[in-house]
């Protein structure tokens, strides 16, 4: 409503800016809703076109459809954008089908599909499994004393390089824990709050967290870095996985 008066772009870069659309989305309005010469390239899309060349790009890929956006961006017929991707889907939904045996003998691109001279159909797309993500366990601490946070610098390299972070370590742990955990004398503490369990999936590893805020009496222990409530949205911007606990600072 704000920047196009309440009328969806036709401009497939514009579409794409809204929150909800991506590529396929777009390139599906851009062609079908305003004729655009746009590929929308799914996973039908993806099937077939690695049946008609006996591709064995792994479909799961973002780099493979992004190859095939680029591919039939440049053979799309340019005044029937919106017969051709149609044409697509009807094709990849009623014969070139995703589980079972394809309907070949119906297929109108049976003359010219690699995959079904050859009886590849059987293997033909190829979608690698990922690996399963392994599940580790973090317990976060909200440190706070006289309005001030802790945060910590994670290392140069590996996950979330550089970056700061609210105290965390390995495990789920129980309250009378926690001093011993986060270098905290127990007599410095005031009161400890459980704090709602989150989740923070990365590509290879599920973060499943478990928190507490902690507020204590005297300076933040010098094992972690001191920052007023103030500074940690202006100048310090935490990782996405520790959103649901950033969100409670007040």
């Amino acid at each position: 409503m704000t920047e196009y008066g309440g009328r969806l772009p036709d401009e497939r870069e514009k579409l794409q800016k809204l929150s909800g659309i991506g590529s396929y989305t777009a390139g599906a309005i851009a062609s079908i809703a305003f004729g655009r010469p746009e590929p929308a390239v799914d996973g039908n899309v993806l099937r077939i076109f690695s049946r008609l060349t006996a591709g064995h790009d792994d479909i799961a890929k973002q780099s493979t459809k992004k190859k095939w956006e680029d591919i039939i961006r440049q053979i799309i017929p340019q005044d029937h954008a919106s017969h051709f991707n149609q044409g697509l889907f009807e094709v990849g939904e009623l014969i070139c089908i995703p589980n079972g045996a394809p309907h070949c003998e119906q297929c109108p691109l049976a003359f010219c599909c690699l995959a079904s001279m050859r009886g590849l159909t059987g293997e033909i797309p190829i979608k690698m499994t990922q690996k399963k993500r392994k599940i580790e366990k973090i317990t976060v601490c909200i440190l706070e004393s006289e309005g001030r946070i802790a945060l910590h610098k994670r290392p140069d390299q590996g996950l979330l390089a550089s970056l700061y972070e609210l105290p965390n370590v390995p495990g789920h742990l129980e309250e009378e824990k926690l001093a011993e955990a986060f270098f905290i004398r127990p007599d410095m503490v005031l009161s400890v709050e459980k704090l709602p369990e989150a989740k923070h999936i990365f590509s290879h590893i599920e973060w499943h967290m478990t928190g507490y805020q902690v507020c204590i009496h005297g300076p933040i222990p010098d094992h972690w870095i001191a920052v007023d409530k103030i500074e940690i949205k202006q100048k310090y911007a935490l990782p996405n996985a520790f959103q649901k606990y950033a969100e409670l600072i007040g």
